[in-house]
């Protein structure tokens, strides 16, 4: 049985916390993240960010699980909203769509990643390949 509850909707970029910082590895990908830009300028965020929704007491606290790059190439490029799934640890969302199993978490999907995987803790998965292929070079990235 699952401890939260896994939706679907679509949020501010700049109301999630991304919790990596990025800078010294953007320093040393330049080009991949030129095309994840390009890209997203291009056709939008094909695919959600996946984030955990956590009730710390005095207020609800998001943070990004999968995407740090697209959240912060999202919030780069100023846009107002993006697609996310959400382990809704705090049942914050009761008003978005939920997904009770792999078959609806996979249709928010353009481009489906490799692996998906639910827990007692919501979904986590790879980050999605774009048309096929994956923006960064490593292409065995796995998440376990």
């Amino acid at each position: 049985m699952r401890t939260c509850k896994i939706r679907y909707g679509y949020l501010n970029p700049f109301e999630i916390n991304n919790s990596v910082n990025l800078e010294a590895w953007w320093t040393h990908h330049s080009e991949e993240i030129h095309r994840l830009k390009k890209s997203i300028i291009a056709e939008g965020l094909r695919n959600p960010l996946i984030i955990e929704c956590l009730d710390l007491g005095d207020f609800v606290s998001l943070y990004c699980r999968v995407g740090h790059n697209r959240l912060a190439v999202s919030q780069e490029l100023k846009l107002k909203e993006v697609p996310v799934i959400v382990n809704d640890l705090a049942d914050y969302f009761t008003n978005w769509l939920l997904l009770e199993d792999l078959e609806q978490i996979k249709s928010v999907f353009t481009d489906l990643p490799r692996i998906i995987k639910i827990r007692e803790t919501g979904v986590t998965m790879s980050e999605p390949l774009i048309k096929g292929n994956s923006w960064w070079k490593n292409e065995d990235f796995r998440i376990n």
